[in-house]
């Protein structure tokens, strides 16, 4: 579990290295491993011929306590990796305007197999250890704690070798507090925006990020995040998703009598998924699904 959380935080945060202090998310680990070493080499030490057996298992209370140990270590580090993700999700939204391919679906997907596999295994040693005679039961749940176990695996080496993009992670989302930029200088870089997104309309450009952005407009990323992010009451995925809508529903008005699908719309106004599209357009017209299809009347909808 440490391991997977400092796996989502190189995945989440740009140039991220390992430091001398992450070793203390080893401290559990090493504390067993210590704890053990202490007891065994104990019990074996007038032992001329030392022969590995039942004594260096855990017993009663220790096995207990080191079944606790490992399920609060466990629980503790899900909930901070799918936290981290979560929060990753949100920051990217202010930098890229197209997300589906770097959102970390996958990586969620990980995290719940793994927690699925320790709630089948801490199920398997509560059976044993409750006492309950039911071997129907600790099969079912013993095999598929397998089955889970080896299905996971699979889609590890699968994912690894079918991997392709490159996740850079992020840096800090932008802070604004001790910007120095005044109101007549946002309503200056507000003006300058306008008249590009205007006449040159980049939100068409599927992939388009902030940077991007700031470099066609010669507005400076920063100040360009700021005014978008106070001004415009919008992260950048957002900004750019509500232009795009604007001009679905432009075309959409411009062509209500022509054969155009609505598949042809979504990739005119820099659209790669049908089902993303769907969720944008609710989401700034208020239009249901079924309303939408009232609203467009257009051909091949599905």
């Amino acid at each position: 579990a440490p391991q997977l959380f400092l796996y989502v935080r190189s995945l989440c945060i740009r140039n991220f290295q390992m430091r001398i202090f992450h070793i203390f998310h080893a401290t559990p680990f090493l504390i067993t491993l210590l704890y053990l070493l202490i007891r065994n080499s104990m019990f074996f030490k007038n032992q001329e011929i030392i022969l590995p057996g039942a004594e260096y298992a855990l017993h009663g209370f220790e096995n207990m306590i080191f079944s606790i140990i490992l399920t609060i270590q466990i629980v503790i580090y899900m909930v901070l990796s799918i936290r981290r993700i979560l929060k990753y999700r949100l920051e990217i939204k202010s930098i890229y305007s197209s997300v589906e391919n770097i959102n970390l679906s996958w990586v969620l997907f990980i995290l719940g197999a793994f927690s699925l596999m320790w709630l089948l295994d801490t199920s398997v040693t509560i059976i044993i250890y409750s006492g309950v005679e039911n071997k129907l039961l600790y099969n079912i749940i013993f095999n598929s704690a397998m089955i889970t176990n080896f299905l996971f695996a699979v889609f590890l080496v699968y994912k690894g070798l079918k991997q392709s993009d490159v996740i850079n992670g992020l840096k800090s989302n932008p802070k604004y507090l001790s910007s120095k930029l005044t109101e007549s200088e946002i309503e200056k870089y507000y003006q300058i925006l306008l008249k590009y997104l205007k006449e040159h309309k980049p939100y068409l450009i599927p992939s388009i990020t902030i940077k991007e952005l700031s470099e066609k407009t010669n507005i400076p990323m920063r100040q360009l995040s700021q005014l978008i992010n106070e001004k415009l009451n919008h992260n950048f995925y957002d900004f750019i998703n509500k232009y795009r809508i604007e001009e679905a529903k432009r075309i959409i008005r411009e062509n209500e009598d022509s054969k155009k699908t609505i598949l042809e719309i979504l990739y005119e106004v820099g659209y790669n998924s049908k089902s993303v599209f769907n969720t944008a357009f609710k989401k700034f017209t208020g239009t249901t699904q079924q309303n939408i299809k009232v609203l467009l009347s257009l051909d091949n909808w599905y």
